[in-house]
């Protein structure tokens, strides 16, 4: 095993010309939020050195505190993550178990990269990565370093990014195609709510240049703008708070403003459209593959446009699973899954 400050400097030498930081973290901290597991000196030398980047264009490093948590906070975006993988199973223990795989990367089509935390030596852990589904996994006999050193030198092949085409490519589907599940999410909510006036939706379509999925236009048709859960849903509406018209607006304003927000928002896979908003601050939208809405899964945004999709996921079917009437593995927010059931606040005008 080569000398991990040792292997991290050759990484850079390997990569070429990446500007060096110098970024401190706590690192009891961190690992506290580890149940007190110590993390190997290779990965610490190495966020601390180098600023937030892609390998090659295929590999990221995982960085404590990163998608909006506190600096302090390993697993963060990735917990989700290691429930899912406990609930579709995995050939490997998930930590906290023993010996059990932890994140600390991802890759350009949706991989992940682990440790095997077996051993009281963290700078001897070995490295696993899986693709998207977990359903494929391979093994490196070296430390994320080591194996980073070969990604850049070819020595192993990882998927490389997708390719960039001017037109919206396919999605990446997970087990199904998104659904129109509407009728579910009704029976779920019930039918207590005054009846809006349905919109004009030729005329609104043609004026935002949309055309919307079925099931959400059946949604705004059955109950109008409102608070589901906490999550703001816009429509046709004259009041801003919930028009679609400002929150799309006010997307494209925040996608001309920032780098950031416009690889969110829409680049040659995908394009971004709101159609509501949490209290914390996320977007929620649909992520857009191609002209046929009825394809269109949806996609949560960070306040920072950090973008995760739910290719398979409709809107009804989002809505199903973040209210927790299905599981809520499929939804992400940052934070704990909303705990109060289905609930809906429809808008009043006055």
């Amino acid at each position: 095993m080569e000398n991990p400050l040792g292997c991290v400097e050759r990484l850079a030498e390997l990569i070429g010309s990446v500007q060096r930081v110098t970024e401190e973290y706590d690192w009891p901290a961190v690992e506290g939020s580890l149940g007190g597991l110590s993390l190997p000196r290779d990965y610490k030398a190495f966020v601390e050195t180098f600023p937030p980047h892609w390998i090659r264009e295929r590999i990221r490093v995982t960085r404590p505190g990163d998608v909006d948590h506190p600096k302090t906070d390993y697993l963060g975006f990735y917990a989700q993550h290691l429930e899912e993988l406990r609930h579709k199973g995995c050939p490997y223990p998930v930590f906290p178990e023993p010996a059990g795989v932890l994140p600390w990367g991802r890759g350009a089509n949706r991989e992940l990269y682990f440790w095997r935390t077996d051993g009281d030596d963290p700078d001897a852990w070995t490295v696993v990565w899986c693709d998207a589904d977990g359903q494929e996994w391979r093994t490196f006999p070296g430390t994320m370093c080591e194996f980073l050193s070969a990604v850049v030198t070819g020595e192993v092949e990882v998927p490389a990014p997708p390719p960039e085409v001017p037109a919206l490519r396919p999605a990446r589907w997970g087990e199904k195609m998104p659904e129109n599940e509407f009728e579910e999410l009704a029976r779920v909510l019930g039918t207590a709510y005054p009846r809006p006036a349905k919109p004009d939706w030729a005329a609104f379509e043609d004026e935002v240049g949309l055309v919307f999925p079925a099931d959400y236009r059946e949604f705004i048709d059955r109950y109008g703008v409102g608070v589901f859960c906490d999550i703001r849903i816009a429509g046709p509406d004259p009041c801003p708070e919930f028009d679609l018209r400002f929150l799309l607006r006010q997307q494209i304003e925040q996608a001309q403003s920032s780098p950031r927000a416009r690889l969110a928002f829409g680049n040659a896979n995908r394009a971004i459209f709101a159609w509501g908003e949490t209290l914390g601050g996320w977007l929620c939208g649909w992520g857009a593959t191609g002209p046929d809405s009825a394809t269109w899964g949806t996609v949560t945004v960070t306040p920072t446009f950090v973008p995760a999709f739910t290719d398979e996921l409709s809107f009804s079917t989002f809505l199903l699973h973040y209210s927790g009437h299905r599981d809520q593995l499929n939804v992400f927010f940052a934070r704990e899954p909303w705990p109060g059931g289905p609930t809906f606040q429809p808008h009043g005008h006055e």
